[in-house]
């Protein structure tokens, strides 16, 4: 966040720079754990975010409403001539704005649905490179412990089925969180240092830029450890050892020992193999 909070306030061109937040894409609750850091940091200097959010959403009662609220624009994958709208949304967004516009997009352009990463999709990024607008993207890793909508996803894995978003299924889900349900445990994000779009660059290549940075913040928990030793028969020490052969971040040591995991590994088979 450092890097771009650098690359923002040290450009020449601050009334023309804007920034790209790429987050990972695994649950419906990214784009709202990157708006809260936003909003709850404020010495970063980010404003919130415009948020490139599926054309799913858009159709939802209340929940379309609520998206444009909160200053996402929608994204149809339709083809040259969505790429022309989603160009001209770009330019209603930065029009008249003499500080940078932050934009949070996903790369990846679905949510993954065993936590593996996705192909990255290059036609946002080829709209951002058809205006005559500065960019610096930030990759962004969220790293969970549990999923906030890993039953819809273990049950599309499962059956074959995908659950289509509605406004019944957040409301249940929202019941379930206040009913004390829900335990997604703890959430570590972490960005990697910030990239310059140029525009006579290979696309595609910086779209695996972003993604490989991503990968480079992936980090596991003593959660996952644990999780991963259950399975798989084996101590977790011979886990951490496997972990460290393969190149595998741990999370930071003080957020381990200062803030436990509310979150039980469960003993489900297929939640077991999620977490």
């Amino acid at each position: 966040f450092q890097s771009l909070s650098r690359a923002l306030s040290s450009s020449s061109e601050s009334d023309t720079l804007h920034a790209v937040i790429a987050p990972t894409h695994r649950s419906f609750y990214d784009f709202l754990i990157v708006s809260y850091i936003c909003f709850s940091l404020p010495e970063l200097g980010f404003d919130m975010p415009h948020i490139a959010a599926a054309s799913d959403f858009e159709s939802i009662p209340f929940i379309g409403w609520l998206a444009r609220k909160s200053h996402a624009f929608f994204l149809n994958r339709s083809g040259s001539k969505n790429e022309h709208n989603l160009e001209e949304d770009i330019m209603k967004i930065t029009k008249g704005n003499r500080g940078p516009v932050f934009i949070e997009a996903f790369i990846e352009g679905k949510r993954s649905r065993n936590g593996t990463f996705i192909k990255p999709k290059t036609g946002f990024l080829r709209c951002l490179a058809g205006t005559a607008l500065e960019y610096i993207i930030l990759p962004i890793t969220i790293n969970y412990e549990g999923i906030p909508d890993q039953i819809s996803l273990m049950n599309e894995a499962n059956y074959g089925h995908r659950e289509e978003m509605s406004l019944k299924r957040l409301l249940q889900w929202m019941y379930n969180v206040v009913a004390g349900r829900v335990f997604i445990g703890r959430v570590y994000v972490s960005a990697s240092e910030a990239i310059p779009l140029v525009r006579d660059k290979c696309i595609t290549e910086l779209a695996h830029t972003i993604q490989i940075r991503q990968q480079s913040r992936v980090a596991v928990s003593s959660y996952h450890i644990k999780a991963t030793s259950l399975v798989l028969g084996l101590s977790e020490e011979v886990v951490i050892e496997a972990l460290a052969e393969l190149g595998c971040q741990r999370w930071p040591t003080t957020l381990e020992s200062e803030l436990s995991s509310t979150i039980h590994v469960p003993k489900d088979g297929d939640f077991l193999w999620a977490a």
